[in-house]
């Protein structure tokens, strides 16, 4: 498990994983929000995540990229 300390991430804001050869993200509550682009995500439910695909948890930004076997 990794854990981010930044002010706009609740303590449990995401969980993200891998599940059949995709990546997984799931809101946990949060309350600034999970974004999969401009798309914000339902909490508690779990969403696949494109290859590219851009994620913002509260105000932080990166990009999910699948390491090439």
């Amino acid at each position: 498990m990794a854990r981010a300390v930044f002010p706009s991430l609740s303590r449990s804001h995401a969980q993200i994983y891998e599940q059949d050869g995709q990546v997984v993200i799931t809101d946990l509550g949060s309350k600034n929000g999970t974004h999969i682009g401009s798309h914000r995500l339902q909490p508690h439910t779990p969403t696949i995540v494109p290859d590219g695909a851009l994620l913002r948890l509260g105000h932080v930004t990166f990009n999910v990229v699948k390491e090439q076997a």
